[in-house]
């Protein structure tokens, strides 16, 4: 039995208005997310949840210094009940009340007093609980239906005040989610400012890109039409030494001379080819289980490597590759637990790993890391 068993007791005993009190005296400290306290109404209307709240470890340490704060107790409450026997305080129960009796104790930091006192009723006066919901206010008295009444007509002006404090909180509150959400929109429309240049300069270098490919392919077009001339030539003229029975000596001449000038051109064909610019395929992928076709993994951007079913086990992973796709759909359960004892996969870092359930995962990765790969230019 502890402090904490008293107090959750209590709090069901507690009227609406003692728990808009503690909530509202405790300025501000006490907070139940997603709930405002703003009136007795709210109380009422989230009661369960607010009581809860209360025994909330965030909330529970500023709700037992409320007992302590109470002031306005009658004449016949005020007398200290500290050399109070637990009989006697049974007897006092009796007579005022057992919830007056506890929020006495607690006012007066008794509390290993009341749990005493809340055993004893436990193991020997269990009817002694029996008492309506929602019976006690903060000034100890018990409230009957009629007293209930005439005291929701005469609300304390301090709880007024507190009410109104709430009231001009909330508007703060709504004026700064306001410059929140402009600033919000703010954000977001330069971002889409941002990214329409980010794609029109993309588009503009793809289009500087293809206009120099363009060039550079149609003289590498004009080269290899020399060098099919030059070879319709050779042709030619050895078709004419051989009619003409000329010396061996002039056609090697000749000949040598020809071989010369595709040597010269063969140069320059090689020297441009170099200079095109060759698409390398930025993202390397391992991908874990043999599909049973490769053509949907053909991708201008994207360069597959697949790893065999049976060699999942004893296969020596590394972080060579930008990311691990696990087909799971191509690999038995066995394959898949093999997977699992391979210690450098498991050494892999998690964020480079993807396990994909089905095709469609793999369409989905694939429509990502495009993305990224164009947001990378």
């Amino acid at each position: 039995m502890t402090v904490k068993n008293v107090h959750q007791w209590l709090l069901t005993k507690l009227d609406d208005e003692t728990i808009f009190d503690i909530y509202s005296s405790s300025k501000g400290k006490i907070v139940c997310r997603g709930f405002r306290t703003n009136n007795v109404h709210d109380v009422k209307t989230n009661r369960k949840k607010l009581i809860i709240n209360l025994l909330s470890p965030s909330s529970y340490k500023y709700f037992k210094s409320w007992f302590t704060k109470i002031e306005g107790f009658p004449e016949n409450q005020n007398e200290s009940l500290v050399d109070k026997e637990i009989e006697e305080l049974l007897s006092i129960a009796g007579e005022e009340g057992i919830v007056s009796v506890f929020i006495r104790l607690f006012n007066q930091n008794l509390d290993k007093k009341a749990v005493q006192l809340f055993g004893e009723i436990t193991d020997h006066s269990n009817h002694m609980f029996e008492v309506q919901n929602q019976a006690f206010s903060k000034y100890g008295t018990e409230n009957s239906p009629d007293k209930k009444s005439e005291k929701s007509k005469s609300i304390p002006q301090s709880k007024k005040s507190e009410t109104e404090h709430h009231s001009i909180q909330d508007k703060n509150e709504d004026k700064i989610n306001k410059k929140i959400e402009k600033k919000l929109k703010n954000i977001e429309s330069e971002l889409e400012k941002r990214t329409e240049q980010h794609t029109k300069r993309i588009v503009d270098i793809e289009r500087k890109n293809k206009e120099t490919v363009d060039s550079l392919n149609k003289k590498l077009t004009a080269v290899h039409r020399v060098v099919k001339e030059k070879n319709d030539e050779i042709k030619e003229y050895e078709l004419a030494m051989q009619k003409s029975k000329n010396t061996e000596k002039e056609k090697d001449r000749l000949i040598d001379s020809l071989q010369k000038q595709i040597v010269d051109l063969q140069k320059q064909i090689n020297e441009l080819e170099e200079i095109l610019p060759k698409k390398e395929k930025g993202i390397h992928i391992l991908v874990v289980g043999q599909p049973a076709s490769e053509v949907p993994f053909k991708n201008e951007t994207i360069e597959f490597t697949f790893l065999d079913n049976e060699r999942v086990y004893d296969f020596k992973f590394d972080d060579s590759y930008d990311s691990y796709w696990v087909l799971g759909y191509e690999l038995s359960n066995k394959e898949q637990y093999l997977l699992r004892q391979n210690d450098s996969f498991n050494q892999l870092p998690d964020s480079k790993i993807n396990i994909c359930k089905q095709f469609r995962d793999v369409q989905i990765l694939m429509i990502i890391f495009e993305k990224t790969k164009v947001g990378a230019l």
